[in-house]
């Protein structure tokens, strides 16, 4: 699977779909739509908790992104982050109009696939993703999503720099600090348990 969450779409198809649209070819839109929408869907859904939102959320993330393609440059730019970093603004802004606190969907973020354990290894397996779910929770909101984006997404330190707006190296001491800060939260819950 590429970068861009698609696996048959590589990053100069993607290249050549966003110039098309640039030029106005309506099928070149609905091709980046049905590419992009599903990781930006997922982006979304994993921090607001409700899909009616995350839809209308990556709807609106699309029309912003069509509307600036002309300011987007494939080459120096990559478009899920350029995506998830729209999409991250409009959820901070219609977050701050709501005033409600954005957290984790535990049912995007920790389905299992049909063929994976059996019944009782996977209920040991859904108490430790739980677990997991509950000390990501308690990271600084920084941490959260800086580990979120390079873990979850499967964003390279460079793209969640981008979508984070910081700086890589503070991308890296943000992951590298919830990392530490991760483990001993697990390490006191296991031991708490024992």
């Amino acid at each position: 699977m590429s970068r861009e969450g698609a696996p048959a779409v590589i990053q100069e198809d993607l290249h050549s779909l966003i110039a098309r649209a640039k030029a106005g070819e309506q099928k070149a839109y609905e091709q980046l739509y049905g590419t992009l929408y599903t990781p930006v869907y997922r982006f979304l859904l994993s921090r607001t908790r409700s899909k009616e939102e995350a839809e209308d959320l990556a709807g609106d993330t699309f029309i912003k992104f069509f509307n600036a393609l002309d300011r987007f440059v494939p080459l120096k730019d990559s478009a899920l982050p350029y995506l998830f970093t729209i999409a991250r603004n409009l959820m901070i802004d219609k977050a701050r109009v709501k005033d409600r606190e954005l957290v984790v969907d535990e049912d995007f973020l920790f389905a299992l696939p049909d063929h994976g354990p059996s019944p009782a290894e996977q209920s040991e397996l859904w108490d430790d993703v739980d677990a997991l779910r509950k000390a990501i929770a308690k990271l600084p909101e920084g941490e959260q999503s800086a580990l979120t984006l390079r873990y979850f997404d499967n964003l390279s330190m460079k793209e969640v720099s981008d979508v984070l707006q910081k700086k890589e190296d503070a991308v890296r001491q943000l992951v590298s600090r919830g990392l530490r800060r991760l483990r001993t939260i697990v390490l006191e819950h296991h031991e708490s348990e024992t």
